[in-house]
């Protein structure tokens, strides 16, 4: 606990020293969430970023991560659509809100409200075509669309996405795997099996 309270005090004077830099806030609300079991306090130290730092995109985005990881998914979606509309370009920015749509449109598919899936993968899909118009060269936004699309389709797009990327970088691991687990949901055990085997082992 004393080693808990050192942290919390060198992250406050560095906060009071350098108001600027995000990452100190996110790891003293990481820390007071997790550690010193303190939520209140956590949201708190985010909303005074936030407060501080309103026109930054960087700081709604900070704020929309934590509540996604620790909070509500609503508060999350409020945090991310500004952080868009202060950073329309964002590949950060991006990243995040589709993660978060995909697992909003996760949760309102096991809980039966189809319409409300469909409404949000809709969405997302057409975020993350703008973004690969625009950022050609982002696996990351090319493997994230493959995601979405293995679990909401068309196949086809997804493993469209998926060979764009393994053509970029043949060995990539998220790559296979999507392609190992689109294949298993076909049927086609033994691409689900090749791909398997690209996989890296573990030591």
């Amino acid at each position: 606990l004393a080693e808990h309270d050192a942290a919390v005090k060198a992250y406050e004077a560095a906060i009071e020293h350098s108001p600027e830099l995000l990452e100190t806030y996110a790891r003293l609300a990481w820390l007071s969430q997790t550690k010193l079991e303190r939520p209140a306090h956590a949201r708190k130290i985010l909303d005074d970023m936030v407060a501080r730092l309103r026109t930054s995109p960087m700081s709604w985005l900070t704020r929309g991560r934590f509540h996604a990881e620790f909070g509500s998914r609503d508060a999350a979606l409020t945090d991310l659509e500004q952080a868009r509309k202060l950073a329309p370009d964002s590949v950060e920015v991006l990243l995040a809100s589709a993660r978060l749509a995909y697992d909003r449109a996760s949760a309102a598919r096991t809980e039966g409200r189809t319409a409300m899936a469909q409404r949000i993968v809709a969405e997302s899909r057409q975020q993350l075509q703008r973004g690969i118009e625009q950022h050609s060269e982002q696996l990351e936004l090319r493997l994230q669309y493959a995601m979405l699309e293995v679990q909401f389709g068309p196949s086809s797009e997804a493993q469209r996405q998926i060979d764009e990327v393994l053509k970029l970088s043949p060995k990539n691991a998220e790559a296979h795997r999507l392609l190992a687990e689109m294949s298993i949901q076909q049927g086609r055990v033994d691409q689900a099996r090749a791909a398997i085997d690209k996989l890296p082992s573990t030591p």
